[in-house]
């Protein structure tokens, strides 16, 4: 009989594997009895989430962590949509996750609380790769789920996630929606992958594009992201410009700069641009939860910025 001290071993192996997650099945492999997972599961040592899965964990299972259960306990599936894209990270609100499971045509399987998607289209190699134990879809293929799930807004700001952290190539997500031909969610991507490819403003971080999406819910112009300006030799990259009146934003955090050094060289910079008569009005991370004061800094700079143009018609700003 295999000892209570080699079971907890085996469980916690499991569990440090699955993300917190115990497949009987493993365990009944391993010569653990079923009654000793029956009982372990009455005395409260181990939490059920699915028929032949359960939890180490106390607390309520995310919706994602579903989707994982399900992987382990049905054959030839893969994690997808929505709780694909919470496992690689991507900003998608958890409110809005779901236990997505793909499964080939045919093989539906019912399971409490999980969304089993059929797929006709074959999953090829480098369309998933191994997460948490389970097959989870590539994030070149997940772009394309999501834009049948979820608004083009989300489906942008994922996309764009992704190119930041190099999950996604532009000429192999462009291929395969060659490969996907027509359906919900084509034109979406089909303009996206267009736009980032003829250099039309990838939106490199979440602040920017809720910078943007603030932006845009106040109604005010909406302006050119990922706008360059050339001071001298070099280069510099707004996150949205309307270079018309010289009046650019800049997503401000801590998180996207390497060390207060690189902090520093961004606000040399910003000087560089108000010599050139550019006005920059930062955006952080405060400003996408309660906006009012950075739109009303905006609306006002725009202001100064366009009577500042009309003043000076007929007159050419310093390049």
């Amino acid at each position: 009989m295999t000892s209570s001290l080699h079971i907890d071993r085996q469980i916690a192996d499991l569990a440090r594997n699955h993300a917190g997650l115990v497949p009987h099945g493993v365990l009944l492999q391993s010569g653990v009895e079923k009654a000793v997972i029956q009982r372990r599961l009455k005395e409260g040592l181990l939490f059920p989430v699915l028929r032949g899965v359960s939890t180490s964990e106390t607390g309520e299972v995310s919706s994602a962590k579903r989707a994982i259960a399900a992987g382990l306990i049905i054959p030839n599936s893969v994690v997808s949509h929505r709780a694909a894209a919470a496992l690689r990270g991507a900003p998608i609100p958890e409110e809005l996750v779901r236990a997505d499971l793909t499964v080939p045509n045919g093989e539906r399987t019912r399971l409490r609380g999980v969304n089993c998607h059929e797929s006709s289209r074959p999953f090829l190699i480098g369309h998933t790769s191994w997460l948490h134990g389970v097959r989870v879809t590539s994030a070149n293929r997940n772009v394309l789920e999501l834009s049948q799930v979820v608004d083009p807004d989300l489906t942008e700001l994922i996309l764009d996630h992704y190119l930041h952290t190099r999950q996604v190539n532009l000429v192999r997500l462009q291929q395969l929606v060659g490969v996907w031909g027509r359906g919900t969610g084509m034109p979406v991507v089909t303009q996206l992958v267009s736009d980032r490819l003829n250099g039309s403003g990838i939106v490199r971080s979440w602040l920017e594009q809720q910078c943007a999406q603030v932006i845009q819910r106040a109604g005010l112009p909406k302006g050119i992201r990922n706008f360059e300006v050339h001071i001298g030799r070099r280069k510099r990259v707004l996150d949205i410009a309307w270079p018309e009146v010289r009046v650019g934003v800049e997503g401000d955090s801590w998180q996207h700069h390497e060390s207060p050094g690189d902090w520093g060289r961004t606000r040399t910079r910003d000087r560089a641009l108000q010599a050139l008569g550019w006005l920059i009005v930062p955006c952080v991370v405060a400003d996408t939860r309660s906006p009012p004061a950075f739109i009303e800094a905006l609306r006002s700079t725009l202001a100064v910025a366009t009577e500042r143009s009309v003043t000076l018609a007929g007159k050419t700003l310093p390049k």
